[in-house]
């Protein structure tokens, strides 16, 4: 009889080992599978992969970078659709909005000769007569596009020192200046300057001569806030420089 008890006792233990056992795995499989989760893949939290040293980490000039380019990829894409290059050779690309009444500068790559390319563009709204309107929707725009050059000193003398670029680019920066606060350009800067209309929407184009060494400017204005403020996008094509 005392075996017999003792032999049950003896079983019973041992189902109660392999029941803690196969516990203790289920808890262990649970806690892989929730460290698997947070690390987003199995392969994510690997010690090897963590210190590969072909695997650099990014930094922050090379992740502006990267956005820089892609944001520059998708306004080709888009530009190349609505206003297409005349020529195969630099053009420069600019999306923004103004307030009527400001005036856009657009700007600027450093030439041969050390200065640094500006364009200025003015916007006046005018109905289906000609006549000059305040507010409400414009029947078009008559346009006046300047285009000069400035030393580095002159150009942030004149408050357009954030335009300079190091080297030609294909993003245009741009900077509004409110009526009366528009800096004054000496005649002997200015290269070109030339006077325009543009309907809403539709594409203008100006420059200088027809080939690929000429200067060339190309437009689309679209209407906004019900007329108190427009979308400027603009191709600016300069000539090549010897």
């Amino acid at each position: 009889m005392v075996k017999r008890f003792a032999l049950f006792m003896s079983a019973i233990l041992s189902l109660l080992a392999i029941l803690v056992l196969l516990g203790l795995i289920q808890m262990g499989s649970v806690v892989s599978t929730k460290a698997h989760r947070e690390n987003g893949n199995g392969n994510a939290s690997h010690p090897s992969r963590i210190n590969d040293p072909d695997q650099q980490p990014q930094t922050k000039r090379s992740r502006r970078n990267n956005a820089d380019a892609k944001a520059l990829r998708e306004l080709e894409a888009e530009f190349d659709e609505i206003l297409p290059a005349l020529y195969d050779g630099f053009s420069s690309l600019c999306d923004t909005t103004l307030t009527l009444g400001e005036t856009l500068f657009l700007g600027g790559f450093r030439h041969a000769d050390g200065n640094y390319e500006f364009t200025m563009l003015e916007f006046e709204p005018t109905g289906a007569d000609g006549a000059p309107m305040q507010e409400g929707a414009a029947d078009r725009y008559i346009v006046t596009a300047t285009v000069f050059k400035l030393s580095r000193e002159k150009s942030e003398e004149m408050g357009l020192g954030s335009l300079i670029s190091p080297a030609i680019t294909r993003i245009q920066k741009s900077v509004a200046f409110p009526p009366g606060e528009t800096p004054s350009i000496h005649e002997e800067a200015v290269a070109i300057e030339q006077r325009f209309e543009i309907r809403p929407d539709q594409t203008a184009r100006t420059g200088t001569g027809t080939d690929s060494k000429a200067y060339r400017f190309s437009m689309i204005v679209s209407p906004e806030d019900t007329g108190k403020s427009i979308r400027i996008r603009t191709r600016v094509e300069s000539p090549a420089e010897e």
